[in-house]
Parts: structure tokens; sequence; C-alpha cells
């Protein structure tokens, strides 16, 4: 019995210790966690810092480490680092067979994020495809897929596999194309096609092009170039308070998250804003990185995980000890 207390326990230490996607648990940005700092920096607030690769990909976590994709020169990486000491654990690097052109500086090999299960990490690179890697860095060789996934000709286009781009193919197309932006709001609970039925409100107006909008204490967010931040009545979709971060006006690739009450997003130049949460917003302080940013920060046992373009931040309040309580994804209970 003792054993199985103990099991359990480590199962749910680790358990709270996830943000294991891209806008961590749920992918809705919202943390549970207490007491991570307001004022932070490279020179303020750092538990550690480690300098990494560049790369556009956000962090994940999985107990006591954290995943990254990056890219150094023509080479593809998949990093594990030690969440409690921000020590490089493992680097592996991803094959490239093709290098796509990348026609807009905003984007890059490294992009997109990788997801854990808390144990293992997956990470998809455009230049080659899925990877899988196990906690130790081994590569799950059966879980490796065709280079380029699932060509995007049959996933966009060929809806009936045909190999040919029929009429129902290509006006399926130009609605995606023609489809109007805006923040929509339909009724759950119901079955069938709810384009009608279970339409609520739409409101075209600020959207941003990149972050996602956030749902946090019943007020809805969205943020966009220029510091443009909006809060809205999500029963209605109107916009209650709408302005500008003031002392981070840039360009957003990272999409707000929140925790504690506050709400926190950063600039593609590293400014980071911290904003008390409500309908009527306010913002706290606004913190400068030094360095630029396409990554949306995670959250964990009290800390904030920033990566910028040269290095991966583990940022808390000072005298948080915690490494003692953490739990290795690498060992199972026994």
């Amino acid at each position: 019995m003792t054993y199985f207390k103990v099991g359990l326990l480590a199962a749910a230490a680790a358990f709270a210790w996830q943000w294991p996607q891209f806008r961590g648990p749920n992918a809705g940005g919202v943390s549970e966690e207490k007491n991570v700092p307001v004022e932070f920096g490279p020179e303020r607030n750092v538990q550690w810092k480690t300098a990494v690769p560049r790369g556009n990909s956000s962090p994940v976590i999985a107990g006591g480490r954290i995943f990254l994709t990056a890219h150094e020169g023509e080479k593809l990486f998949t990093i594990a680092l030690d969440r409690g000491s921000g020590r490089i654990l493992w680097r592996r690097e991803a094959p490239r067979p093709r290098v796509e052109v990348i026609e807009r500086d905003a984007n890059g090999p490294a992009s997109a994020s990788p997801v854990t299960d808390g144990r293992n990490a997956f990470v998809f690179f455009a230049d080659f495809g899925l990877l899988a890697y196990g906690p130790d860095g081994k590569l799950a060789t059966d879980e490796m897929v065709d280079p380029r996934a699932k060509a995007r000709f049959e996933e966009y286009l060929d809806l009936d596999d045909s190999g040919f781009l029929e009429r129902r193919d290509w006006e399926q197309f130009r609605l995606r194309r023609a489809g109007e932006s805006a923040l929509r709001a339909y009724r759950l609970g119901r079955q069938g096609d709810l384009t009608e039925s279970g339409f609520l409100w739409k409101n075209a107006r600020s959207l941003p092009n990149v972050p996602s909008p956030l749902y946090y204490r019943g007020v809805l967010y969205t943020l966009k170039e220029g510091g443009i931040f909006t809060s809205y009545d999500i029963k209605t979709g109107e916009i209650v308070k709408q302005g500008r971060l003031q002392g981070a006006l840039g360009t957003y690739f990272a999409s707000p998250i929140a925790v504690d009450g506050r709400i926190y997003t950063m600039s593609e130049d590293g400014k980071a804003a911290v904003i008390e949460a409500g309908a009527q917003w306010e913002v706290l302080r606004v913190n400068d990185l030094k360095d630029g940013s396409k990554s949306t920060p995670a959250v964990a046992d009290g800390r904030l995980y920033v990566r910028t373009y040269e290095w991966m931040y583990s940022f808390g309040m000072p005298n948080q000890a915690r490494s003692a309580m953490m739990v290795d994804v690498g060992a199972r209970p026994r």
C-alpha cells in the first residue's frame, strides 16, 4: 500500500507540472499556478538561463524536462533541458532530406512546437515530418512517418483522393479562401451543422493575425500588431475595453497566457507585458528581455519559462526551493 501511495503522489506531482503542448493544458493558455513573478528579465528573478539555438517553437514541459525544437545552420534539432537547472540533457539532430524555401522572415524551419504525453516528445519539422523521442532522447523509429507526413495536395485539395483537382475540390478551396475572418461564438450541446442553429455572435474588428484569443475568468481577450489589446463581453461579443500596451507596441507572434489573475504577453522584440486580468484590464508592468521572441511562454511549478531567440529562461520568485520535489519522467515510480 505504501508503494501504491508513493506512486500516486509522484504521478500527481508529474501531472501538475505539465505544459504538454502549445498554450499548455487543453491548449487554453491558462495555468492554475500561483506566485509567478511580475518583474523578470535578464537580470531579474532569473532562476537559470541557458543558451539555445534559434527557433520559433514554444517550450513544452513534462515533469522535470523541457522540450524545444531549434535550427543551427542547416541542421534541425530537438532539445531536452532539465527543468530545475536548465542543463541540456540531450540534443538530437533530425533528418533533413529537403530545404523548404521560406519567403517570409516571420517563419523558420523550427516553428512547430513539440507536444508531450508526459514522457515522450513528439516534434514536426516541415523539412522532414514527424518524429518521436523517448525521455532519454532515443528516437522511436517505429513512430517515424513518411518524410512529408501527408502531401499538402491530398490534405487540403484532393478531397476524394482521386489524384486530380476536380470541380468539387476547387469549389471547396475557393470557399476556404473566401471565408470571413471574425471572432464567432456558438452554443455547444447540439448536434449537426451549427453554422446557423448554434450561432450566437461575431465580431470582425481588431482581429489578430497570429496570436490566439484567450478566455480567462469570464472575459475574452485578443492581441494584435501594435500591442492592441482588447477585452470582449462573452455574451454579446461587444468590445469592453481596447487599448495599446504602452512600452510593448511591436509585432506579436506569441499568444497571451493567463496565470494567477494576470495575463502575460510577449512581443517579437522581447517586450513582455504583465496585465491585471479583467474586462477593464490594466498594464502592471512591461519587462524587457533584451532579445527577440516568437515563442509563447510556459508555466509550471510557480515558474515562468520563456524562450527568446538566444536563450531559454526560467523565472521565479527568490528563494523558490522546488528541485527536491521534481519527478523525472525518465523513470517510473516503483
